[in-house]
């Protein structure tokens, strides 16, 4: 835990930072240091005139105590150098033992967390391009083939802005990214069909119930190895979409969502079109108590220009464990898929997916 304190010395204003570090080496205090003097720094700019402040870290278990001295150099550094009024840092008692946090006490009250755990608009539970830990086998009824159809990927928020804002109650910046890889594991040495990648950086207003995010997605998608070694012949296509997309969530109570996403592709190729949208809805049941975990069913439609009216049709339900820290959600359940290809170098196949697996979402 980081507990800013305001401390009085020589004319010019310290902040003491005290880490709980319960222990921890001595590098992990100098990191934690080091992040908040940046937010500091920053935060210090917009206080008052340009003058020295000092950061001092310590550390509970005696380990380090170190001390971060910021003055004007006549550089750009100077813009992030300023006294701190004693009316303008107060005690975080509350502050996350994970997330540096530095509360500025002025009219709207913000706070600001870097690196925050948790997500304002969680993940699509059957959207099928969200970047997740997936495992599912699948058979398709339209090409007699088993599938097995694997996601390594996550999001992380980089930083997270709490107030009463006249704009939304709450502001996150996320980052995520995914590897969507197709086997076919009954075939001869398990051969990769395909992948797409997925790489997005998106902005979260939320307030109350009602989540509204907008950013920007690059997804490609390549054909796997062996099979254009087995398969020399099949024209390869390659798919990209960058795009610009804003979606909307809301949850009227909290086992139901609707959400609703919307994205235009500004750079394109391999048969891609520029309009996109997805909608869908979730129920996850009560948990009583938590560890035994609830029902959760979902549903995902999907609609790409390319395929001219042919939805995706993607449906999820079973069963999964939730932690409140930080919203991370272990399902294992059924499956089911009717639609274009979920491997985008396909473009002109259609499915039909039926199966179960695991999901892990963040």
């Amino acid at each position: 835990m980081l507990i800013p304190e305001q401390v009085r010395d020589s004319g010019c204003s310290r902040i003491r930072i005290l880490v709980l570090t319960a222990g921890l080496e001595t590098v992990a205090c100098t990191i934690r240091g080091l992040l908040l003097c940046c937010l500091l720094q920053t935060s210090c700019a917009m206080a008052a005139d340009r003058q020295e402040v000092n950061l001092q870290l310590e550390c509970s278990d005696g380990q380090c105590v170190n001390l971060f001295t910021c003055q004007p150099v006549g550089s750009w550094l100077s813009e992030f150098s300023s006294t701190v009024p004693p009316d303008r840092v107060i005690r975080d008692a509350d502050a996350d033992v994970s997330t540096a946090v530095y509360r500025s006490v002025s009219e709207d009250n913000r706070r600001v967390r870097l690196f925050p755990c948790s997500q304002l608009f969680g993940t699509y539970l059957a959207g099928p391009k969200e970047p997740r830990m997936q495992m599912l086998w699948l058979s398709d009824s339209r090409s007699d083939k088993t599938y097995g159809d694997a996601v390594l990927g996550g999001r992380v928020g980089l930083v997270r802005v709490e107030g009463d804002d006249s704009i939304a109650e709450q502001f996150q910046l996320d980052i995520d990214g995914s590897v969507f890889a197709r086997i076919l594991p009954v075939e001869e040495s398990a051969e990769l069909k395909g992948s797409d990648y997925l790489v997005a950086l998106w902005g979260t207003w939320k307030t109350g119930r009602l989540a509204v995010r907008t950013g920007y997605r690059h997804l490609s998608s390549h054909l796997g190895d062996e099979f254009l070694l087995l398969n020399p012949n099949y024209p390869r296509q390659n798919y990209v979409r960058d795009s610009l997309l804003v979606a909307l969530s809301y949850q009227p109570d909290d086992q139901w969502r609707l959400y609703g996403e919307y994205g235009y592709a500004f750079g394109i190729g391999g048969g891609a079109r520029p309009n996109e949208c997805q909608f869908g809805g979730e129920w996850t049941g009560e948990r009583s108590p938590q560890e035994y975990g609830a029902p959760f069913s979902a549903i995902n439609v999907q609609f790409r220009e390319e395929q001219h009216g042919n939805a995706g049709i993607n449906v999820s339900a079973g069963w999964g464990w939730r932690a409140d820290e930080n919203g991370r959600h272990l399902r294992v359940g059924l499956n089911y898929y009717n639609g274009p290809s979920l491997q985008y170098s396909f473009v002109d196949d259609d499915e039909n997916l039926i199966g179960g697996g695991v999901w892990l979402d963040f």
